[in-house]
Order: C-alpha cells, then sequence, then structure tokens
C-alpha cells in the first residue's frame, strides 16, 4: 500500500522548544511500521493553521489533484486543528469524487507530547486509506471518546474552545476505530468507506473573487461595515435559531445595489415557521442557506464564485459531498 503523506504544519507537524510551539517537526514516525505501507512524504506548506489563506489552499488543492494522477492507493493530509475543519470541508468538496480516498488529520499536542493523539490519528487515517474505495474524510480522536474518530468533513463543526472537542452537525461522528482494524459505524451512517460525491475540476482553481463572512452578534454595527472590492458574495452566519438582526437589512441593501449575492447561514430546513426578521431578511432578496455548517457554507461560495461557469445560487441549493 502507498501512501503519499502531505504536510502543511500545524500542532501535528511541530515541536515544542523552550515552552514555544512552531511548525518544524515530522509526523512519519508516528505512524506503526507496516511491512505492506510505503509512505511518501512531502511538505506542500509549513504554517501554524490560524495563519491559513485562500492561497495556501490553492497550493494544497493543486498538489492534490495532480497526486490523483500519481502512483498512490491514498493520501493523507496533515493539518492544524485551529482551522481543520474549514479545510477539511473544502477538501470533501473538491475530492467527493476522486477514485482514491483523503484522509485529513490533526493533533491536540505536539507529537513528542505525551498526551497527544497524534499516533492515534495517523494510524487510523493510514488504517482507513486501507479499507477505503474512495471518499474524503477527517480523523481526530476527541479527549472524551476512548476510541478514535472518524468525522464526515463536510458536517465537521470547529473545536469549542473549552474543550477542544470538534462536533459534527449529525451530533455524532461517522465511525469509530478500535485500534485493532475493525471500524464501528453508526446505524445512521453509511456501512462502509465508499462515499462519492459530484465531480468538481479543482486543477486550475484560483480564489481571485472573495467571500466577505460576517457574524451574528448583539455588538454589530451594519451601517459601519464596508464591503471590500473585489468581494463575490457575503455569508451571514446566523444565531442558532436561524436569525439575524433586522439592521442587517442595511448591509442587504448595500448588496443588492452592488449585485452581491447575501446568505443566511444557517436556517433549519424543518422549522414549521420562520422569525419575522429572518422572513423580511428573506422577502427583500436575502437567500438561505438550510442545514449546513459554516465551514462548508464558506467552502461552497469560495468555490461558487470562482469556479468558471458556475451559478452561484444553483451551486449552493445542490448537494455536492453530504454537506
Amino acid at each position: 500500500m502507498k501512501i503519499l503523506l502531505l504536510q502543511t504544519g500545524g500542532t501535528i507537524g511541530s515541536e515544542e522548544k523552550n515552552g514555544v510551539i512552531d511548525a518544524s517537526g515530522g509526523v512519519e514516525d508516528t505512524v506503526k511500521k507496516q511491512n505492506d505501507v510505503i509512505i511518501t512524504t512531502e511538505r506542500v506548506y509549513n504554517i501554524l493553521s490560524e495563519n491559513l489563506t485562500p492561497a495556501y489552499s490553492e497550493k494544497l488543492i493543486r498538489r492534490i489533484s495532480h497526486a490523483l494522477q500519481e502512483d498512490y492507493d491514498g493520501i493523507i493530509v496533515t493539518h492544524g486543528s485551529d482551522t481543520l475543519s474549514y479545510t477539511s470541508a473544502l477538501l470533501g468538496l473538491c475530492f467527493g469524487a476522486a477514485g482514491k480516498p483523503i484522509v485529513i488529520t490533526a493533533a491536540n499536542y505536539v507529537p513528542s507530547d505525551p498526551r497527544s493523539n497524534a499516533m492515534v490519528n495517523m494510524n487510523t487515517a493510514a488504517e482507513l486509506v486501507r479499507v477505503s474505495k474512495c471518499g474524503v474524510y477527517t480523523v481526530y480522536k476527541n479527549d472524551n471518546s476512548d476510541l478514535a474518530q472518524v468525522w464526515l468533513p463536510t458536517r465537521l463543526i470547529e473545536a469549542d474552545r473549552f474543550f477542544d472537542r470538534f462536533s459534527s452537525r449529525d451530533g455524532h461522528e461517522l465511525a469509530l476505530y478500535d485500534g485493532n482494524g475493525s471500524f464501528i459505524f453508526h446505524s445512521d451512517s453509511a456501512d462502509g468507506f465508499s462515499l462519492c460525491g459530484k465531480n468538481i475540476d479543482c486543477s486550475s482553481l484560483r480564489f481571485e473573487k472573495k467571500v466577505l463572512v460576517i457574524n451574528a452578534n448583539p455588538a454589530a454595527d451594519y451601517n459601519s461595515i464596508n464591503i471590500p472590492e473585489g468581494t463575490a458574495a457575503l455569508l451571514h452566519e446566523s444565531y442558532h435559531s436561524g436569525t439575524i438582526n433586522s439592521s442587517a437589512s442595511t448591509l442587504l441593501k448595500k448588496c443588492r445595489e452592488r449585485k452581491i449575492p447575501f446568505f443566511i447561514c444557517s436556517v433549519k430546513k424543518s422549522a414549521v415557521s420562520l422569525y419575522e426578521s429572518t422572513h423580511s431578511l428573506i422577502s427583500d432578496g436575502a437567500i438561505p442557506l438550510y442545514d449546513i455548517t459554516t465551514e462548508a457554507a464558506l467552502a461552497k461560495l469560495m468555490l461558487a464564485v470562482n469556479l468558471p461557469g458556475t451559478d452561484v445560487q444553483s451551486f449552493m441549493n445542490d448537494n455536492i459531498y453530504f454537506e
């Protein structure tokens, strides 16, 4: 089995020196040595993931696009945990139809720290490549789980700020790995790793057009928000009930005048009725995105506005990779 290990930095690829963590380490030694496994390691870039920008994402997408044509059985991407959910969503959308498995993983502590889940995550990722036919997956073991966890990347939600635990919009992981070759699926999940999405040609993708993201909070001053040149879409994250402040109508008006689509993320499709504030904004032209994470919505919008010939609203309403 041949695995291409693409490193991008992050804690899993870092070392601690004199109390400072820097992205200069490696993770090759965290993978259990097996006679039938050949791992080729390549560093795509080397950053702490809080410094991730679309330019880095472009570089990773291009490298994976080429790697899928090379002689590997699968690809593992090591990443920082801060933006793991964002890259996971993006890679899931870009490569959900690839004929080889792609696994993204990270770590809570540097690999040399005895508290680190780097070894568990890396070995689960390698085993996932072995048993997968295709699909994109994220591996990360939360500290409150006895077993390593496999997540659907387009449904992964950023780790919380207090316990550093990832979650999913499903309420649970896709599967668990027992460390001895067996994966345990939830009854309402797939029973194997052969998920396949819609084909998207991202080989020459450039994120030239920008997406402006606005967070819902009581202090938001919509009169003071300027929409930068080059903005092709606006994504407004909602409160949990699918609402945003009614005064966002000021910003919506600016978007309408410049023909910039204004999306609200996320509105519950199961809701019997909408709150008046949301209903009013939608009536005035805001576009609701239903039952989708902020990470997946942002990734889809970045693709929608930058893939040539793409109808943005149709793309956002399409199901690309189980998002």
